[in-house]
């Protein structure tokens, strides 16, 4: 539930760090979350950890999770509900994100067993997502940011209505979505990206919705109306997120670049097949070499 609440709220900090210069005393908050962060990732292993690197390489990737526990002390992880593999260039000042298909069939970092990509997160956390997404494309991912579910409906009421275009007339949750530009307020928003079984394209038509509605964000998150709203949303991203990105290394870059990054999307696609009865989706070598070449 709240698939794309989780998505984009994990990539909202890293923009508004990297897209708005709000001040001296907002960096002082970002370094105090990052603090935050790195303690919560204590156990990890230290490549995986805040102390890992501080500062940032000209490219780099981050993992971005969306999880179901409701606070991050909770005993039973769950699984990540959304995965999305982003590559960022700081020099030519540009974002690849990748929505990685949940169902895909992979060997499970550090055990035996074949699961779903999702299951990564329940079997050991962000350490096990991140080696488990490395190993199955080939590439290194030092960063990470995980958001819970706790607060990403008040995250959404902040933002408030947001415009995308429809590809094609549906209803979902009582809402009706004809075809065409839309303005959709945020419990319509919700219900707007969650649609699955009736989009002819099933989960990767639902990808491509919620990074509609990641760009729609994105672009709202850098107008003037936001500016005095950053308050509230460091305030929910901090008690919700964790993230071992240097944060304030992030706005430091800011206000030395000023300048916006241009965003692109993929998505990693494969084929549905049974295996003892579960659905998976298997990719094929050609398109984890695909992918793998977005992430170097």
């Amino acid at each position: 539930m709240y698939k794309i609440l989780k998505v984009i709220s994990i990539f909202l900090l890293m923009f508004i760090i990297a897209a708005g210069a709000y001040g001296v005393s907002e960096y002082m908050k970002l370094q105090n979350l990052s603090e935050v962060s790195k303690k919560t990732a204590a156990n990890m292993n230290v490549k995986y950890t805040a102390d890992a690197a501080t500062h940032l390489p000209d490219r780099f990737n981050v993992l971005l999770l969306g999880v179901d526990t409701g606070e991050f002390g909770r005993t039973e992880k769950g699984r990540s509900d959304s995965m999305i593999a982003a590559h960022v260039d700081l020099k030519n000042e540009t974002v690849k994100l990748i929505s990685l298909e949940r169902d895909t069939y992979v060997q499970i970092a550090g055990h035996n067993s074949f699961d779903k990509l999702n299951a990564a997160y329940a079997y050991g956390g962000e350490q096990t997502a991140i080696q488990t997404t490395e190993n199955m494309l080939h590439t290194t991912i030092p960063y990470y940011m995980t958001m819970n579910m706790k607060g990403l409906e008040s995250m959404l009421s902040i933002v408030g209505d947001i415009e995308v275009v429809n590809d094609f007339a549906f209803n979902f949750d009582h809402y009706d979505f004809p075809k065409g530009s839309l303005t959709l307020s945020p419990e319509e928003a919700l219900a707007w990206s969650r649609m699955r079984y009736d989009d002819p394209n099933g989960d990767y038509g639902r990808q491509i919705r919620q990074q509609k509605v990641i760009k729609a964000i994105m672009q709202k998150l850098l107008t003037v109306e936001t500016i005095p709203k950053i308050d509230q949303i460091i305030n929910v991203l901090g008690n919700n997120m964790k993230t071992n990105l240097p944060l304030g290394e992030l706005f430091k870059l800011y206000l030395t670049k000023n300048t916006q990054f241009k965003l692109s999307t993929d998505q990693l696609k494969g084929e549905e097949e049974i295996i003892d009865g579960i659905s998976y989706q298997k990719m094929t070598d050609t398109e984890i070499k695909r992918i793998s070449q977005q992430l170097q």
